[in-house]
């Protein structure tokens, strides 16, 4: 999800968690960074919502999963039709 918004050039990661809960900041060459809060179930159950900052203003954002697998699914079973990656890595 990182890469197709942001693209290539990530420098450095430093995870500054605990086991079972990551807090992972990832920088970029253009000085962009980015926080992933990752934990197992015991502790963190809230779901999956993107903050987004800029100069403007931010924005929350929580994406509908109902279909995420069956969208990767897709995404893999067109890959191996095809030989083309859904986002080029």
């Amino acid at each position: 999800m990182i890469y197709a918004v942001l693209g290539r050039g990530a420098v450095s990661a430093m995870n500054v968690g605990q086991p079972g809960a990551n807090l992972v900041r990832l920088r970029f060459e253009n000085h962009r960074d980015v926080m992933l809060l990752v934990a197992e179930k015991q502790w963190m159950r809230a779901g999956y919502q993107i903050n987004l900052y800029g100069e403007k203003g931010w924005r929350s954002l929580q994406p509908d999963l109902t279909n995420l697998y069956s969208h990767l699914l897709e995404a893999f079973l067109d890959l191996l039709d095809t030989g083309k990656e859904s986002v080029p890595v």
